[in-house]
This record gives structure tokens, C-alpha cells and sequence, in this order.
């Protein structure tokens, strides 16, 4: 992903930032069989993207905005275009376990990290790089994570903003990581958007987003429970505790 990457505004722009292809990249990506015969997509404005009469398309899909069409990739296909320069590695995004190891597929309860990999062209920008993470559930696209270095997560972090250790300016290349732990999302299939920013508070202005892009499930760790996701709760039991005696009611003159 490039800092300084900017663009013409997109056609779709539900799609702004999000990753385009050229002619010459969707064919080699059907010569290279990562598109084949059964993938019933186009190339629109860059963006590789269901037809419109796709048979796994609802006719009341034609009212949702234009990323329910737009073709997610594999871990498999991902790789695949990294393998043929279509996505050029300085430009990798990597989901990875606790240990480091890549995968899509993450224990309920266990670590989930995502590393961006960047390079900037031109100037160094002058502010932080920052990073912003969305979790869509893909049944539904409800949201179901939303997080970044941008905005302080609470108000007291403020007069530190800028001190924080992960706000610093971007290398000429380098990664940034965001690691959730733990990963206290339901078992399901989901869909990663990473974003590359400045960080600057309530900034929404990317150097380039990848929108719906990144796939993944995660697995179950213990017994079902019905919720998107499953609270950081402590539980305590003391029996045998007694009530301490109320004080006397406060009186309003």
C-alpha cells in the first residue's frame, strides 16, 4: 500500500480508495486462471465486479451499494497475484496468527494481527502514518469491528496523541500492524477493510483503502453464544456475603 498513492475520483464512489486493476492486470489474471469461465465478473472503472445478472445476486441486491458486487480474493488468489507481480509485495497485507504464521482462519478467543506492508513514493509525508481496521460480517455486512490510531480511544489519551509510540512518521517502506487480542468475534465469515491514513483526529481521507478486501473466518474456541461478540467479562461469586447495612436515606429539603 502506498502513503502517497492519490487518484481521479472512481465512478462508484461507495468504492473510493479501494484497490483498482488495469486491463492489462485482469487479463493476466484470467490467463493466469485466477478468473476462469465460471466467474461471471467485468472490469468497471478498474474494479473487478459481478454482473449484474449473476445468479447468486438477489434482484433487491441492484438497491445495495455497488461493493455487493465487487469480487473478494482468496488467500490462494491473493498470493496468487503477489506470485505475478500484479500486487507488488511492498505493497502486502498479512493476516497472521499469534505465532506469525499467515492464515484466514482464526480460533475464537486467540490472536488476530494484520500487517500492513507500505512504500512511499515522492515526499515522506510530514504527519504519523496511521492505520484504520473495519470487520464486515459477510452474511449481512453488518459492521462488526472499527478501529484505528487516528482517533484516541479514550478521552484521556488526548494530550498524548502525538507522544504515543506507534504515531511516528512512515519510512521510505516499513509496516504497520494492528493486533487484536483477543479476537472476541462469533464464529462466521468475515470481510477486512484496511485503510492507510494520516493520523490526524476524525481524518477520513485515505492514501489508499482496500474496501471488503481481505476474507477470513473464525473458528470456534468453546461453546456457542448468540451476540456478534463475546465481552472482555469478569465473573465473581462470594458466598456467604452479607449486605452491609444501609445508611440513613438522604432527605430533600
Amino acid at each position: 500500500m502506498t502513503p502517497t498513492t492519490t487518484e481521479r475520483a472512481p465512478i462508484f464512489p461507495e468504492l473510493a480508495g479501494t484497490r483498482r486493476f488495469t486491463t492489462d492486470e485482469y487479463h493476466r489474471m484470467i490467463d493466469a486462471g485466477i478468473l476462469g469461465p465460471d466467474d461471471k465478473v467485468e472490469l468497471l472503472d478498474g474494479y473487478v465486479l459481478y454482473k449484474a445478472d449473476y445468479p447468486e445476486l438477489q434482484p433487491a441486491d441492484s438497491a445495495f451499494p455497488e461493493w455487493r458486487r465487487l469480487r473478494q480474493w482468496s488467500s490462494a488468489e491473493y498470493n496468487r497475484m503477489l506470485d505475478l507481480g500484479i500486487i507488488d509485495r511492498e505493497e502486502k497485507v498479512e493476516l497472521l496468527d499469534g505465532g506469525g504464521n499467515e492464515t484466514r482462519s482464526f480460533r475464537f478467543w486467540e490472536v488476530l494481527r494484520v500487517r500492513v506492508w507500505y512504500h512511499c513514493e515522492g515526499e515522506i509525508p510530514e504527519e504519523s502514518l496511521g492505520l484504520a481496521l473495519a470487520v464486515s460480517r459477510e452474511g449481512d455486512m453488518l459492521n462488526v469491528l472499527h478501529c484505528s490510531t487516528t482517533n484516541p480511544k479514550l478521552d484521556r489519551e488526548g494530550p498524548g496523541y502525538s507522544s504515543a509510540s506507534f504515531r511516528t512518521r512512515p519510512g521510505r517502506k516499513g509496516y504497520i500492524e494492528g493486533r487484536i487480542d483477543p479476537l472476541q468475534l462469533n464464529v462466521g465469515e468475515y470481510l477486512l477493510s484496511v485503510g492507510l491514513l494520516a493520523n490526524v483526529p476524525l481524518n477520513v481521507n485515505f492514501y489508499e483503502l482496500h474496501q471488503y478486501y481481505y476474507s477470513f473466518c473464525v473458528l470456534r474456541g468453546g461453546l456457542p453464544f448468540n451476540s456478534v461478540h463475546y465481552p472482555m467479562v469478569e465473573w465473581e461469586h462470594r458466598p456467604g456475603a452479607v449486605q452491609s447495612s444501609p445508611g440513613a436515606l438522604a432527605r430533600s429539603a
